[in-house]
């Protein structure tokens, strides 16, 4: 009998575990279903808990929800979203009973930016909520400004421009969507401050999703990122106008009353005089830059929506320069240089842009779609620029009478800057996407073709006189021009494309959720004959955590696990098909008919982990990226201008880690923090240089008759240019505890130095590290919307929504560079001379909604 008494014993403890299991289960009820907007739309990542924060759940992408608590126990379960207003009910449901609940949420009018953890887990996609964006302090504000701050993997130098890199990549290796159709950047912009408007008007948009790689076949052929931007459809008859020192936006919109017909017009205004004039560079700014869109859609019956896109845009930038005096070096060596200015500069981008869709409903699980777009692009630089400049010695002794001035002359020189370029493009896309929604799966296919015409005509020189480095030779007494770019190119070519993508859902036993992504995209382009084949895939993993705590509360963690992998061509558009690099003077500005696709391996595990701190929702997101790159086009980067060498000879990597974490540090106001560290580095394949040695082993350089021996060096990986090895990005909201109506904004972003190096030279040589950017902006904001009613009050009761800020732009005043400038003193040495971006600034917005 002894022998005997284990076994009883673990069968008496099986019986006490099963007793109690199933106790627990008719102790508990479960209380379930959707919630949605005023429009019956599903809200994903809304937040249903109680008011002890002991049982808590979030809805799905398709808003439902479901959550387990205890039985015969009155409970208040609050349903919650930063988005829209809260939500309460009271229940008290009897063990083991089921209970459906609907919830419908307002959305609030005035809330600090939202952008907690709403994601397309399966697509590798992160969705962010920009429904007051325009809060925000800075300077190219709008929907690239919100993601240089909250896009993970995401890094911007410019202030002024709303170019961004992602995981090292270019500019022009992001792909931008409105409405379904890519959007393309301007080919000959030069400087941030030359840009102007970028196309997206942060008025009309609906949704905003951003992916920094491993995104899905549907979306096109870049290496970086995907910016997707839905533009909305109108509810109601509405207005409003946003003013402030840097321009100002206005936007109208409506509905008919059988709601067939909606329409919203967008028109923008903006000038950066005010800003520019910080610059080191004096003279006469005059940047002017305008442009209005409009979106209409008309629904003639539940399965049809016909949608217009049109946008006119004109740029225009003059600048009149006058003088300049930067300060460089250290403390045992502190130079100026002083330059007298002559001449005017000239740039102007005009677009022109339509595009029109059918949608058709089939059946409920069959959408059809047919659009075509045509895109008319003019962009004009302009410019004869000649100075004068004295390179001098500062005197740093301190209590020297002379103290802060100059006291040697290092160098003189002069110079002349000339461009007459033009080029002019002709964008037609026709494109047709499907979607089946078929047993728990959604298969997605698309085609597409595309026509480029492009006219360009290059004329640039720029002549120089530094100490005796350019004067009339001999036997021609011919002035000798450096950077002769001149050309006439004509391209027509056409690419073809189609998609196939299938995305599925399991949930297993345990209720674990498992998303599958894969399809495969192809893409012929006639110019080069090149036929690109690009599978992709990605797989999110979900699992149904629950853990019962010794207290009997239920906690539900929200975890999910992301893998997405593929292969990403991208065919190289004008810019990059074009020689601006100078290394062979007969090919400048010529373009090059070899040209292929460059290639990208896409690598990326990421982790999301929703959670609660200080009783209130945070999430955590964390990705490891690696992406090995072949064919790359090496270029080098003047300001925000790509120099490409249009040539596939380089071959490189990008490996790094992103993290951000988001949340309400201060109650129902959303801030975020992130950080990135990356390592990109390529290798060109035809770069090396000889290093020259006498009899004796002494180390010569040429021309010079004791030379005997070489080596051949080659520089293997080199940082690529947006190589920034760390960054640190920070948007935290703060509110008046006794006045929630007052709230602060802070922007603050530090990024690593650039590698640079002198002109012309090759690109082994470009190793050196600019200084780290480094800028706080700041905003201070106050809105009349009454909290409890949800009403403007005071002299504001006739508007829907209102609000004041106060704006300071670099609030430390750090001189951050863009770029450098380089001259040469009396021996021959050469010195890099920053160009600093914008100083402090104080701008005032005013923001009504009728």
């Amino acid at each position: 009998m002894i022998k005997k008494l284990p076994f009883f014993r673990s069968l008496f403890f099986a019986f006490s575990m099963l007793f109690s299991i199933a106790a627990f289960s008719q102790n508990t009820a479960t209380l379930k279903g959707k919630i949605s907007d005023s429009d019956n739309k599903p809200i994903p990542q809304a937040y249903i808990l109680t008011d002890d924060l002991k049982y808590t759940t979030l809805s799905d992408e398709e808003g439902y929800y479901n959550l387990i608590i205890p039985s015969d126990t009155s409970l208040r379960i609050n349903f919650s979203h930063i988005a829209f207003s809260k939500k309460s009910i009271t229940v008290k449901l009897s063990p083991g009973e089921v209970k459906e609940f609907d919830v419908n949420l307002l959305f609030q009018e005035m809330q600090a930016v939202d952008i907690v953890a709403e994601e397309s887990r399966s697509e590798n996609l992160q969705r962010i909520n920009v429904k007051s964006v325009g809060i925000q302090p800075s300077v190219s504000g709008g929907i690239e400004g919100m993601i240089k701050s909250t896009g993970i993997g995401v890094t911007a130098r410019d202030e002024l421009s709303a170019s961004y890199s992602v995981r090292g990549g270019s500019f022009d290796e992001n792909l931008i969507y409105v409405n379904g159709l890519e959007i393309y950047r301007p080919q000959l912009i030069r400087a941030g401050q030359e840009e102007g408007l970028s196309f997206i008007n942060a008025n009309l948009v609906e949704s905003v999703n951003f992916s920094a790689g491993g995104y899905a076949v549907n979306y096109g052929d870049k290496m970086a990122s995907v910016l997707d931007v839905k533009y909305r459809r109108p509810e109601a008859l509405g207005a409003s106008v946003t003013l402030s020192l840097l321009g100002a936006d206005l936007s109208v919109e409506g509905i008919s009353k059988n709601e067939k017909l909606a329409a919203i017009i967008g028109f923008r205004y903006k000038t950066t005089q005010y800003v520019l004039s910080t610059f080191d560079t004096r003279g006469e700014y005059a940047p002017n830059f305008l442009d209005l869109q409009t979106y209409i859609s008309y629904r003639p019956n539940q399965k049809t929506e016909i949608t217009y896109l049109g946008y006119l845009a004109k740029n225009k930038y003059v600048f009149y320069p006058e003088s300049r005096s930067t300060e460089l070096g250290n403390l045992s060596e502190a130079l100026r240089l002083d330059v007298v200015l002559d001449g005017k500069e000239e740039s102007t981008y005009n677009s022109f842009y339509n595009a029109l869709a059918y949608n058709y409903y089939l059946h409920k699980d069959l959408k059809i779609n047919f659009q075509g777009s045509v895109s008319l692009n003019e962009e004009v630089q302009s410019f004869d620029v000649s100075g004068f400049y004295i390179l001098g010695e500062i005197d740093r002794e301190f209590g020297s009478e002379t103290y802060g001035d100059v006291i040697a002359n290092r160098g003189v020189g002069a110079f002349i800057e000339h461009s007459r370029d033009r080029l002019n493009s002709q964008l037609f896309t026709l494109q047709h996407n499907g979607t089946y929604d078929y047993a728990n799966k959604q298969l997605t296919w698309g085609l597409e073709f595309k026509n480029e015409q492009i006219q360009d005509h290059l004329d640039e020189w720029v002549y120089q006189d530094s100490a005796g480095y350019s004067v009339p030779r001999y036997p021609s007494n011919q002035i000798i021009l450096n950077d002769i770019i001149k050309g006439d190119n004509n391209i027509n070519s056409n690419r073809y494309i189609a998609f196939v993508k299938n995305s599925w859902e399991v949930v297993n036993g345990r209720e674990d959720v498992i998303d599958f992504n894969i399809g495969v995209r192809a893409q012929y382009w006639d110019f080069n004959d090149q036929l690109m084949i690009s599978p992709r895939g990605s797989i999110s993993y979900k699992p149904n955590i629950t853990r019962v705590k010794n207290d009997s509360t239920v906690i539900h963690d929200n975890i999910t696990a992301r893998f997405a992998a593929g292969v990403y061509y991208q065919p190289p558009f004008y810019h990059a098909m074009r020689d601006m690099s100078g290394k062979i003077p007969e090919n400048a500005g010529k373009i090059n008919p070899n040209i292929r696709a460059q290639q990208s391996l896409h690598f990326i595990l990421g982790l999301d982990y929703v959670f609660f701190m200080f009783k209130r929702p945070f999430k955590w997101t964390t990705e490891v990226f690696y992406k090995p790159m072949t064919d790359l086009i090496p270029f080098q980067i003047d300001n925000i201008r790509l120099e490409y060498y249009a040539t596939n000879n380089s071959d490189g990597y990008a490996y790094g880690l992103d993290m951000k974490l988001n949340g309400e540090f201060i109650k129902g106001i959303e801030s975020f923090v992130g950080f990135g560290i990356l390592n990109n580095q390529e290798n060109l394949r035809d770069d090396y240089y000889y290093d020259y040695y006498n009899d004796e082993g002494q180390q010569l350089f040429p021309p010079n008759n004791n030379i005997v021996d070489s080596i051949r060096i080659e520089p293997g990986f080199i940082p690529r240019p947006f190589d920034q090895r760390f960054s640190f990005n920070l948007m935290f909201q703060d509110e008046m505890p006794m006045w929630p109506s007052f709230k602060v904004h802070l922007n603050l972003s530090i990024i690593t130095g650039f590698p640079y190096g002198p002109p012309n030279g090759d690109r082994y040589t470009q190793t050196a590290r600019s200084s780290p950017y480094r800028r706080v902006d700041i905003g201070f904001s106050k809105t009349f919307v009454d909290p409890k009613t949800g009403k403007t009050k005071g002299m504001f009761k006739p508007f829907k929504d209102a609000w004041i800020s106060l704006e300071i732009f670099n609030l430390i005043d750090i001189s951050n560079t863009i770029s450098y400038n380089w001259v040469e003193d009396v021996t021959g040495r050469m010195y890099a001379v920053p160009n600093y971006l914008t100083g402090r600034r104080v701008n005032v917005k005013l923001h009504l909604a009728f």
